[in-house]
């Protein structure tokens, strides 16, 4: 995954600044933290407190601050944060059966083989699809298509559900994966490696999955889905399947754009707009003005 940004502002001055974050960078963290924790059990058989781990950041960052951040300032006087109770969070273990929507009648599965650093896991998708969530017996009982290594993201945000479990032997061949996939890209790579399988029709395609984005983004993600949308009805690119996800005139919280929401000349239309968005999150903001635009330079 590239360098993405947030609408939380950089600078930290009320600027239109945005700050960025990667894979890389939140891994290079992860390693800094990881290690620091282990000084502290090694040292004092316990993990740090919050400020013992601010109190290293801030001294870390002001013996080089000239030559770690951009900011203009003399020095970094303290470092704080605003704490909550930390709520029980989900996450898969090695075995787990995890069901996974791409769409409100499509479920495909998967088994975590292997946990990795930093909440990352292998999993193996088997060549099973069904329109209603099944049962562990029925998934197990199918075969094994290929491997991912994949962000725990769906599953911490209870998207993703764990079915059951599976024991993994401990020689079981897991194949080793140097990147890991996003919750939305994961979807994408299943799609296409079920439709290899035949499981899948070829004409099947996930253009969009707000369940699959972070939480905080999913209200805005459903707004400029529902603007697409209604564009496309007046366009008259939209199935009746796909007019009667707007008869309430609110998006269902569970929504997901996909071929079967769409006519021929629908999905002609929006594999354009697919890669463009899937891209930058282009059409997030200013949606009417930018769909319009891109139905303008593409007619």
């Amino acid at each position: 995954m590239g360098w993405l940004s947030t609408n939380t502002n950089a600078a930290g001055d009320g600027s239109d600044q945005s700050l960025f974050y990667s894979d890389s960078g939140l891994d290079a963290c992860s390693d800094y933290l990881g290690k620091l924790a282990e000084l502290y059990r090694d040292e004092f058989d316990r993990r740090p407190t919050l400020n013992e781990i601010f109190y290293h950041v801030e001294t870390g960052l002001n013996e080089r601050l000239d030559e770690l951040v951009t900011d203009s300032i003399d020095s970094v006087s303290s470092i704080t944060a605003k704490t909550k109770k930390r709520p029980a969070k989900p996450k898969a273990v090695l075995g787990d059966i995890v069901a996974i929507p791409l769409a409100r009648h499509v479920f495909v599965y998967g088994r975590v083989v292997e946990v990795l650093k930093r909440d990352d896991v292998v999993v193996e998708l088997f060549d099973l699809v069904t329109s209603t969530p099944a049962n562990i017996v029925r998934v197990v009982e199918a075969s094994a298509l290929a491997q991912f290594r994949l962000e725990q993201t769906g599953v911490h945000w209870q998207h993703w559900k764990v079915i059951g479990n599976q024991s993994v032997a401990d020689d079981y061949v897991v194949k080793k994966v140097a990147y890991s996939l996003p919750c939305f890209v994961a979807e994408i790579e299943f799609t296409e490696c079920l439709q290899k399988a035949g499981q899948l029709p070829e004409s099947f395609r996930l253009y969009a999955d707000v369940n699959a984005s972070h939480p905080k983004l999913r209200e805005d993600e459903l707004a400029s889905l529902a603007t697409i949308m209604q564009f496309l009805q007046d366009k008259s690119l939209l199935t009746d399947e796909g007019i009667a996800e707007l008869e309430s005139g609110k998006l269902p919280n569970d929504f997901s754009l996909h071929s079967g929401l769409l006519t021929e000349a629908g999905n002609q239309f929006y594999e354009k707009v697919f890669k463009k968005d899937y891209q930058s999150g282009y059409f997030l903001t200013d949606t009417a003005t930018k769909i319009e635009q891109f139905w303008s330079e593409n007619q």
